[in-house]
């Protein structure tokens, strides 16, 4: 129970103009079709070849897009870049119904102006029921899902020579200065990594907090600790969004260097949130920005294979110049492994003014 914001709410502000390219689901690793049928097929035998997936949603929804027109990757069943990929349809993306930032968007009550979280219980029942949940839904949705724009962003980075690189940004180094540099709020429940040793392919990524370590002063009752979001204690009948069975287990790529994925796979599931990062990808330790594994690094055929080569050449072997070299970050040759998501909270989340954080 952490990354609940006491101290913040929605701020109106700006959004970025990339969310009209948001077209292509991303989730990292998904249940929603049977793994790529040629696993070791190069992208230029992938692109021949074009898959074959029995399910009639998939091809009810091909049939109803506009002749001519690209599908997006989670309909078309592959990335811009030609990795195959399983095709996805929005019941592979169950939305979040637990209450996790209950400790956000506080509101005065009392006489005495208490902050207290919001009541969605509308009907006074004294409980939450499934159309009051929509309300929930909707804030986690704001807060967490990036709608698969994390393939935009990923293009943006690789060739977008220099306007951005949210794995830059995301230097966990400079984790105490974010909000004096760039106005971004860290995720409560993590902090800063310095030591190199405990890189991510050559990356400073945020680090969870010990289970018991607190993250706020708030009073008993409002208190949290670790890194793991969860329910109010007065709402314990959510639980975490439900996937149809028949997707469980499928894989959204098969990972072309299994060992690789699966260990950089328990790096991330050790700093988790508790979220399904099959919807929402990891944390990244900044609000409102999420991670998935980007199928063109860790994925079947040549193409990812000269990729990962090309990122240990370029970044694991340059000792952190990732970070400086702006002839590293601007090669269009450079593909990242991680695509990163960014949700509306990223831009809509700031200080509550009734309970600002201390000045520094």
């Amino acid at each position: 129970m952490i990354l609940a914001f006491p101290f913040l709410r929605f701020r109106r502000v700006v959004a970025m103009a990339s969310v009209t390219a948001m077209t292509a689901f991303a989730d990292t690793y998904h249940p929603s079709a049977p793994p790529p049928a040629v696993p070791g097929a190069s992208n230029a035998v992938a692109k021949a070849m074009p898959p074959k997936y029995p399910y009639e949603s998939i091809a009810a929804l091909r049939k109803k897009a506009v002749a001519g027109h690209p599908l997006d990757e989670a309909l078309g069943g592959r990335t811009r870049n030609g990795t195959e990929i399983t095709p996805r349809t929005s019941e592979c993306f169950p939305a979040e119904s637990r209450d996790l930032f209950w400790r956000m968007d506080m509101v005065p009550s009392g006489r005495e102006g208490q902050l207290r979280p919001l009541d969605f219980d509308t009907n006074g029942d004294g409980k939450i029921d499934d159309k009051e949940r929509d309300a929930i839904r909707g804030r986690n949705t704001w807060l967490l899902w990036g709608a698969g724009n994390e393939s935009f962003w990923n293009w943006l980075a690789q060739e977008g020579y220099g306007i951005t690189d949210f794995l830059v940004t995301l230097d966990s180094r400079r984790r105490g200065d974010r909000f004096v540099r760039a106005g971004l709020v860290n995720q409560p429940g993590y902090q800063s990594n310095t030591d190199p040793s405990k890189r991510i392919l050559g990356l400073y990524l945020d680090l969870p907090v010990a289970p018991d370590q607190a993250n706020s002063g708030l009073p008993e009752g409002y208190r949290s600790t670790g890194a793991l979001l969860g329910n109010p204690p007065w709402d314990t009948d959510a639980v975490r969004p439900i996937i149809p069975g028949d997707h469980a287990g499928k894989l959204l790529f098969v990972p072309g260097d299994k060992a690789l994925f699966e260990a950089t796979k328990d790096k991330l599931d050790a700093a988790g949130d508790g979220l399904d990062h099959t919807i929402y990808g990891y944390p990244s330790g900044i609000f409102g920005l999420r991670l998935f594994f980007n199928p063109d690094f860790f994925g079947p055929g040549q193409a990812p294979a000269a990729a990962r080569a090309y990122w240990t050449r370029q970044v694991l072997e340059t000792h952190d110049r990732y970070y400086t070299d702006p002839k590293i970050t601007v090669d269009p040759k450079l593909v990242r492994p991680f695509r990163v998501s960014v949700a509306c909270g990223f831009c809509h989340v700031g200080p509550h003014p009734l309970n600002p954080p201390a000045d520094r």
